[in-house]
């Protein structure tokens, strides 16, 4: 299952999948990092959608350090 987590106050918008359903009814758990995405503090309101989003086509990749260069076989990698 997919979602769109909706910051309405900020029109701030990520998506997201779910490990596990343990909060309580109308509260959600999420990482830290994620509510800063978001410009969440805690206890701030949410909309959450069920989504489907579609599969992508195409991505590219760009290592963040020059170690890349030195596997010797990136490909396996």
């Amino acid at each position: 299952m997919l979602f769109e987590l909706r910051n309405s106050a900020t029109e701030r918008v990520s998506h997201c999948g779910v490990l596990v359903f343990i909060a309580e009814e109308g509260m959600i758990y999420m990482p830290y990092w994620m509510m800063g995405n978001l410009l969440l503090q805690e206890g701030d309101i949410v909309r959450v959608k069920n989504v489907t989003l579609p599969k992508g086509t195409y991505v590219k990749l760009q290592p963040h350090t020059k170690d890349f260069l030195d596997i010797s076989n990136p490909k396996a990698m």
